[in-house]
């Protein structure tokens, strides 16, 4: 609930009264819950786009990029990557653009 509403981890840490370690195992355990929807879309055009945001410290080691795809036309979130800026983590998000028979992304 915390998360949802922009509050950051260490502040979800002194609300909840847990260590920073218990709240990112306990995100990372929720997040493993969720199930992808499946689209059956065809002929759509996406929008595929990037943006830097760094874990702990603003050092090189902990940046992160998000990489995710949107329809153009509905706004919907195709598919999100997170983690290094490299062409894996670009490709997962071009794959499943690429199930869908796009006109373009």
């Amino acid at each position: 609930m915390y998360n949802a509403e922009g509050v950051g981890i260490s502040s979800m840490s002194r609300i909840l009264g847990y260590s920073k370690g218990t709240d990112i195992r306990r995100l990372l355990y929720l997040n493993s819950l969720i199930i992808r929807s499946i689209y059956h879309e065809v002929n759509q055009i996406y929008e595929v786009d990037e943006m830097e945001t760094y874990v702990w410290t603003k050092k090189p080691e902990g940046f992160r990029w998000i990489t995710y795809a949107i329809n153009r036309k509905t706004n919907q979130v195709m598919d999100v990557s997170i983690g290094a800026r490299n062409k894996e983590n670009l490709g997962k998000v071009i794959n499943t653009l690429k199930s869908y028979n796009p006109i373009i992304y």
